[in-house]
């Protein structure tokens, strides 16, 4: 009778180490962009800005999943963007947009509490498109111009204020990384007969899991509605080899 005790309790220690564990939920991890913290801080009319959110990646290092909480300059309301990207140049995977009534209703007032209600939801559709490994969110700044290897290049096109709309603006930019002697493009923008940014940089890149593979963070400053205070909104683009 002991000997086949012993033999059921082996039995049921080896089925219980057989049981692959259950995954983790995605939780988002804050990019924190020191030069939209610092506008945030200074005296006098401060810019609304984007707040960004790294969700996960493939577990392949191609695809890196984010949320963007959209500056509010007038809505009074909480808009989020989700987005699948490439970091490799291809379209983008998978989207979905969020947007509730304005300010003071049941909705979510930040997308921290936007997750707390809907990151279920979002971490089946988010799991189900290849996004397995946890979020990497630190952001590593690169020089921009210089001889530095390697460095970030953003070449512009601009009016100045005697342009149409008023006021002097970019009608196109393109980022580029360099890693060896030739520029790799990695963002484009053209304003056509619309209006541009005022400016444009990149905050630095966000590295895979991998160290294989990377997406660039772009900031683009725009002019609000009323002319005073600017809008800070945020880009990702792809930045691995």
């Amino acid at each position: 009778m002991l000997r086949l005790t012993c033999v059921a309790i082996v039995s049921l220690s080896a089925c219980a180490r057989s049981t692959p564990a259950p995954t983790p939920p995605l939780a988002p991890a804050e990019v924190v962009i020191p030069a939209l913290v610092e506008a945030t801080r200074g005296p006098g009319l401060v810019p609304y800005v984007d707040e960004l959110y790294a969700l996960g990646w493939s577990a392949d290092g191609r695809r890196f999943a984010y949320a963007i909480e959209r500056a509010d300059e007038a809505c009074g309301c909480l808009t989020v963007d989700l987005h699948i990207a490439s970091s490799t140049g291809e379209p983008l995977w998978w989207s979905d947009h969020y947007r509730s009534d304005e300010l003071g209703s049941l909705d979510a007032l930040n997308f921290p509490e936007l997750w707390a209600r809907r990151g279920a939801e979002w971490t089946a559709a988010l799991r189900a498109r290849g996004i397995t490994q946890a979020p990497t969110s630190t952001l590593t700044p690169l020089p921009i111009g210089g001889a530095a290897v390697p460095r970030f290049e953003i070449a512009t096109t601009a009016v100045g204020d005697d342009a149409e709309v008023g006021f002097a603006h970019l009608t196109s930019y393109e980022v580029g990384i360099v890693r060896g002697d030739v520029p790799e493009s990695v963002a484009r923008f053209d304003a056509g007969d619309g209006l541009g940014p005022l400016a444009v940089t990149v905050a630095g890149y966000i590295e895979a899991p991998d160290q294989d593979h990377a997406v660039a963070i772009i900031v683009e400053t725009w002019r609000g509605w009323e002319g005073q205070q600017q809008v800070e909104t945020v880009r990702v683009a792809p930045a691995s080899r």
